[in-house]
């Protein structure tokens, strides 16, 4: 028999899982099963099998960097890849999360201070104001804003494409420069 966690023989045991249907799969079908197992999607579990072994060759900071230019291309890349697909298995779990908080804002009584208890966590509903800008109304609170010297309430970024359009058309700004930014390209090469 396996040792495994106490936690993932609940969850098998919920699932009415039998462990001699799980017990002689590999490392990664065992993983798909304990995820499917737990509610997931099996498409997420291999989204997240994918990560791990990518965090297995997890780069960090202060690694060594590669002695040719073109060999820092390709671990940028590898770097760029690894980033990518750990961010489309945070977005799915950003996605599962949302959800899951949607359906409990919705259903959970706004009146019932003590919540819903699980095992583990107790969910409750807290209410706070927030405003709502309509749009319609922008012109009538700029006006607002400039008759009650209230610029606090705008927050202090420039549009970019506005600014360069002016920049371009021959505009001199106050405190505005044009300024030169390099990025990096880096395209596969074709064999």
């Amino acid at each position: 028999m396996r040792n495994w966690p106490e936690a993932v023989i609940e969850v098998f045991q919920e699932a009415d899982v039998d462990y001699d249907d799980v017990c002689d799969l590999d490392d990664y079908e065992l993983f798909k099963a304990y995820c499917v197992a737990a509610g997931l999607d099996a498409d997420w579990a291999e989204h997240i099998w994918t990560v791990l072994e990518w965090i297995q060759e997890k780069p960090a900071p202060g690694d060594e960097i590669p002695e040719h230019l073109g060999q820092v291309a390709d671990e940028y890349k590898r770097v760029s890849q690894i980033r990518l697909t750990m961010s489309k298995a945070t977005d799915e779990v950003k996605a599962r999360e949302s959800e899951l908080k949607n359906f409990l804002i919705d259903n959970i009584d706004v009146d019932n201070e003590s919540g819903v208890m699980g095992r583990n966590y107790v969910a409750t509903i807290k209410t706070d104001k927030k405003p709502r800008m309509d749009a319609e109304f922008w012109p009538d609170l700029h006006q607002w804003i400039a008759d009650n010297d209230r610029f606090d309430l705008l927050q202090k970024r420039l549009s970019d494409t506005a600014v360069m359009d002016l920049i371009n058309s021959g505009e001199k700004l106050p405190g505005i420069e044009s300024m030169t930014v390099k990025s990096v390209s880096v395209t596969k090469v074709k064999k």
